[in-house]
């Protein structure tokens, strides 16, 4: 007879902990810190051509692809680590901070979406990749002794973040994210019905945010997530730097060892 103590403590272990216990012995880290340096390099490449001025759009969106492309790599050669998962979200974003001058409306609520994935190390740390478009805000109206004008601003990128968390019962993990987002922000407006400004900008930001997912089971989750994108600048006249909040809901496919 297996005794009811025993019973009891295997029924209380989260699925979470479940993925994450092996009685292998880990797999060599070789190839992960390979592809993770090679990710730093790429990372480095682009900071320093923004630095220094030295690109061009097409340039730009090359190298942040071949980081997407080799950060969500690193988990599939080191998946028996821990855990990878991917996911799609979409929700409401909120861009704050804009200017709305006398004679304007202003309408700074839009639907973001994203797609992402990342590799947990362990039940507390991991580190995640994704995709956001952030949708739009827009401004029109007319302004005296100048005429009718309507104004389109527009933000996606690319966002790289380190995550931490911890489980608050065998199926909630409550956790935050800090990290940088590579983006890019347009504005595009019209006066009297024609172009009158039309500006972007690509530069690189602080990003952070909290969440707390549910795991249906050891395959699918669930997540309800705050982020803020920081400083966000697109060279519009007379409109500086604004941040953009993202609340969204997302489904996590998990790939447990």
């Amino acid at each position: 007879m297996i005794p009811r103590a025993v019973t009891c403590q295997n029924q209380l272990q989260s699925p979470l902990s479940k993925r994450l216990r092996s009685d292998k012995p880990p797999p060599a880290l070789f190839d992960t810190l390979s592809k993770y340096s090679e990710f730093v390099r790429t990372l480095r490449r682009y900071l320093i051509a923004i630095d220094k001025q030295d690109y061009d759009m097409n340039t730009l969106r090359k190298i942040r692809a071949l980081c997407l492309v080799t950060l969500l790599g690193i988990p599939f050669h080191s998946a028996m680590a821990g855990e990878f998962y991917l996911g799609a979200g979409a929700g409401a974003t909120d861009f704050r901070n804009i200017n709305c001058s006398a004679g304007l409306t202003c309408d700074t609520s839009d639907t973001g979406w994203k797609l992402f994935g990342g590799y947990q190390f362990t039940p507390i740390f991991g580190v995640e990749g994704a995709w956001v478009d952030a949708g739009e805000s827009t401004t029109r109206g007319t302004i005296p002794g100048t005429g009718v004008t309507n104004g389109k601003f527009k933000v996606d990128g690319f966002v790289f973040a380190g995550t931490a968390g911890w489980p608050i019962s065998d199926r909630f993990r409550l956790y935050g994210k800090l990290g940088a987002y590579f983006y890019d922000a347009k504005f595009n407006s019209t006066l009297n019905g024609v172009a009158s400004q039309n500006t972007s900008k690509s530069g690189t930001e602080l990003m952070y945010g909290l969440g707390l997912q549910y795991d249906f089971n050891e395959r699918v989750g669930a997540r309800l997530e705050w982020e803020r994108y920081n400083d966000i600048n697109s060279n519009a006249i007379n409109q500086g730097p604004f941040d953009v909040d993202f609340y969204s809901a997302s489904l996590v496919i998990l790939f447990p060892r």
